[in-house]
């Protein structure tokens, strides 16, 4: 683009320059340029136009993406503040959160605190209630771990050295 320009702006520029010096020279000469004009000018406002839509569907096109990344980021808050919810909750009932029956009751406290914190963001992304509770059981999972129990090492089957 700044190549276009230069040539353009050297264009315009040796335009005005040539009548002035064809005036220099001895006598009087007149000089049309409308001729030269008409299709440069024409190429000139369709060049500038062109230019012109660029800048406005990058502008678009940025202003967009930002808006997504801040629909993400509310959506993200909600739900951690709908995990956090139902975490509070439960420990205010007493209840285990690593138990299975727990987790579901979590996640569904969640759901109903994201779907009721966030519907117009839901709707952005085509989340519908049991997109909402996939999420919401992923992301417990990573704050909540399940007692694994301890598996014994395996062992290599002993053989008897051949002779």
């Amino acid at each position: 683009m700044p190549h276009l320009f230069r040539a353009a702006l050297s264009l315009l520029a040796m335009l005005f320059l040539f009548p002035l010096t064809a005036l220099a020279a001895e006598g009087a000469y007149t000089i049309d340029l409308a001729p030269a004009l008409g299709p440069l000018g024409e190429a000139l406002i369709t060049a500038l136009s062109l230019g012109a839509v660029y800048v406005v569907r990058r502008l678009l096109t940025y202003l967009g993406l930002k808006e997504d990344a801040q629909a993400r980021e509310v959506l993200e808050n909600a739900f951690y503040n709908g995990i956090q919810a139902a975490l509070e909750r439960a420990l205010r009932q007493g209840l285990d959160a690593a138990e299975v029956q727990t987790r579901h009751q979590l996640v569904a406290e969640g759901a109903r605190y994201v779907i009721a914190a966030v519907p117009d963001t839901l709707k952005r992304f085509n989340l519908d209630e049991d997109g909402v509770r996939e999420r919401l059981t992923a992301r417990l999972q990573g704050i909540i771990r399940l007692p694994t129990p301890i598996r014994p090492a395996l062992t290599p089957p002993e053989t008897e050295p051949q002779p």
